[in-house]
């Protein structure tokens, strides 16, 4: 192959280098358990499982009075036989769905991201952080070397 054919090649094979698959962005919760500090910040905590070097000077919180005064209303409240759960927004985050072909194409919408506070009776049991996380996968054809043109099929 001439130069100048190699030369014009490299850019088409470039716009066909891609993939096709799909990727997921969610939110996931993790539990934690007490005891917990509140930061100023509402929605932001420390305990012993969140911290290795867990400190009480961010207010140690145990009951409901105590996290009202730290944090004031929740957004949401749900009450059920056994606990109460208190909503507060934290941040702003995405989910959706996320397609792949040749380039993504994002299919996402805002979500709250929230920290949950559980409650049994009046004592703070446990706090339930929930966070943005993405899988998914895609396979395609990758253009290896350029100056060769080698390409390859992979996934990942």
């Amino acid at each position: 192959m001439s130069n100048i054919a190699r030369a014009l090649l490299i850019p088409l094979v470039m716009c066909l280098d891609g993939c096709v698959g799909i990727g997921v962005a969610h939110e996931s919760v993790k539990t934690y358990s007490g005891p917990f500090g509140l930061e100023k910040s509402v929605g932001y905590f420390v305990s012993r499982q969140s911290d290795g070097n867990y400190r009480l000077d961010l207010g140690q919180v145990r009951t409901k009075a105590d996290v009202l005064a730290r944090w004031g209303e929740p957004a949401k409240r749900v009450t059920t036989e056994s606990s109460d759960r208190w909503f507060y927004h934290r941040e702003l985050g995405w989910s959706g769905i996320f397609p792949i072909v040749i380039i993504p194409i994002p299919l996402l919408f805002p979500v709250y991201r929230d920290t949950v506070l559980v409650f049994h009776g009046d004592t703070l049991t446990a706090i339930e952080y929930q966070e943005g996380t993405m899988s998914g996968g895609a396979c395609g054809l990758i253009l290896d070397n350029p100056h060769t043109l080698g390409m390859r099929l992979g996934c990942g």
